[in-house]
C-alpha cells in the first residue's frame, strides 16, 4: 500500500519552502525543461554572473526567464499543496521548487546588480584579510629569528 504524506507533513514542507533561509544548500538546477524547452539553467546563470556589464537583451532575457521559472514554481507549489504525494515524490518536488525559488532570487540579484556589490565587498575584505595574514606571518617569522 502506498503511503502518502500527511496534511501535517505537507504543511511543514510548505512552511519550510517559505522560510527566509529556504535557499541554504539549494543548488541552481543544471538543466530544466519548461514548456518543452530544455534550459541549461546553471550555465546560463553562471554566464550572467560573470558578465562585466549586462546589456538590454540580457535584462530582457533575465525577465523572461524569471517569468518562466515563476510560472513553473507556482505549478510545483500547487502540486505540493493539493496532490497526493509519497514521501519521495514530495521531497523531489520540494527540492525542485526550492531550487527554482533560489534561481529566481539569484536572477533578480543579477538583474539589479546586488550580486556585484556583494562580490566587490567580499573581494575587498578578502584582500584586507590576506594582507593582514601576510603581515602576521612576517612578524611571526621575525620573532622566531630573534
Amino acid at each position: 500500500m502506498t503511503q502518502f504524506i500527511t496534511e501535517s507533513e505537507r504543511k511543514k514542507l510548505f512552511a519550510r519552502l517559505h522560510h527566509h533561509l529556504f535557499w541554504v544548500g539549494q543548488l541552481i538546477p543544471y538543466e530544466i525543461e519548461i514548456d518543452g524547452e530544455n534550459i541549461e539553467l546553471h550555465e546560463l546563470v553562471w554566464q550572467l554572473l560573470n558578465k562585466k556589464e549586462l546589456l538590454d537583451k540580457d535584462n530582457k532575457h533575465i525577465e523572461h526567464l524569471i517569468s518562466l521559472l515563476s510560472k513553473r514554481e507556482k505549478q510545483d507549489e500547487t502540486k505540493l499543496k493539493e496532490m497526493d504525494l509519497t514521501h519521495q515524490e514530495a521531497t523531489v518536488l520540494y527540492d525542485e521548487t526550492a531550487a527554482l525559488l533560489r534561481t529566481i532570487m539569484d536572477l533578480k540579484e543579477i538583474e539589479t546588480g546586488e550580486d556585484k556589490d556583494r562580490r566587490e565587498r567580499f573581494d575587498h575584505r578578502t584582500i584586507q584579510k590576506t594582507v593582514e595574514d601576510a603581515k602576521n606571518w612576517a612578524k611571526f617569522l621575525k620573532d622566531i629569528k630573534s
